[in-house]
């Protein structure tokens, strides 16, 4: 049980360390093209 708890937190981690990264890559690279959309 107490095992189950302490795999699923790592997995929590890693995914969370991978997936935001690109999740604020992403958010960055749509504000880009916004503003240059805008601009043009």
């Amino acid at each position: 049980m107490t095992l189950t708890v302490y795999v699923t937190l790592i997995v929590v981690v890693v995914v969370a360390q991978i997936q935001f990264p690109y999740l604020k890559g992403l958010y960055k690279y749509k504000s880009t093209s916004v503003y240059v959309t805008q601009g043009i």
